[in-house]
This record gives structure tokens, sequence and C-alpha cells, in this order.
């Protein structure tokens, strides 16, 4: 039960936090004295939760292009939990050498409409944390660039 409040506290705060999110490529501003304890809890709370995911990563999603926030387990060694095609997942993301950001996605093209969604990825992939987050313009991009790993 204390579990899956934390979870859903992450989720709450990644969805308050990725509406206001810079690209991945822009450098965020130090926090401000008002903005320090939010910053602080955020932080606390995604250790907190990396930690208790264990063996496996917690992957959300959220943002306005999201349709809401949501978020699944994805366990690798066997494949398996809350993800809905753990097999293709932990494929894709072993070939990418468990760097969301290598991951081969899905060619074609988007359309330009502005309709954020943040992606993140914490918890252990073959014995090694990661911890990764990521706003795309919008649904379409995200599915193209991060497909199976964030299709959920």
């Amino acid at each position: 039960m204390r579990r899956r409040a934390l979870l859903r506290t992450l989720a709450l705060s990644v969805a308050l936090l990725g509406a206001g999110t810079l690209p991945a490529q822009a450098t965020a501003a130090p926090a401000t004295p008002a903005t320090a304890p939010v910053a602080r809890a955020v932080a606390e709370a995604t250790a907190d939760a990396t930690a208790q995911v264990g063996p496996g990563l917690l992957l959300t999603l959220s943002g306005p292009g999201s349709g809401g926030a949501r978020s699944v387990r994805l366990q690798c060694d066997p494949p398996g939990g809350s993800h809905p095609r753990p097999l293709a997942a932990c494929g894709e993301l072993a070939e990418a050498g468990g760097d969301p950001d290598a991951l081969a996605g899905e060619p074609g093209f988007c359309p330009l409409n502005h309709d954020p969604v943040t992606a993140s990825a914490y918890g252990e992939f073959m014995g090694q944390p990661l911890s990764w987050r990521k706003t795309f313009t919008n649904a379409c991009a995200l599915r193209r660039a991060t497909t199976p790993v964030f299709d959920f």
C-alpha cells in the first residue's frame, strides 16, 4: 500500500513538473528559495521510488499530450511486470545498451502540434541504476523515438 501511494505521488509530481519542463537540450535554472522545497521533495520521492522499484523499471508518461499521467513496471529478467509488451520493450532497451536516448524507435513523420509528453524511467536495468526523463513535443514524437518501451 505504501509503495502504491509513493508511486502515485511520484507520477503526480512528474505530471505537475512535466507541464513546465524545458526541452531536453535546455539547461534548467537553479532552484530558487521558493522552489527548493518542491525540488527537494521530488528528488527524495524519485530516489525512494527508484530504491523501492528494485530490479526492473518504473516507466511513466505525463503531460497534456499523454492522456493523463500513467505508469507501468517493466521487469526484464525474466520479462514481465505490468508493461503490455515486456519482451519487445526489454529487447529494444537491451539493444540500446540500457540508454532510452539510444532506442531505435520507429520511422515516420509526426504533426507539428505542441502537446508535450514527458517520459521517465527509474529503477534498475541489467544490474545498473537507470534514471532518465525527457519531454517530447507530442505523443507521436514520443512513439517515434521510444516504441515499444514507452508504448503503453
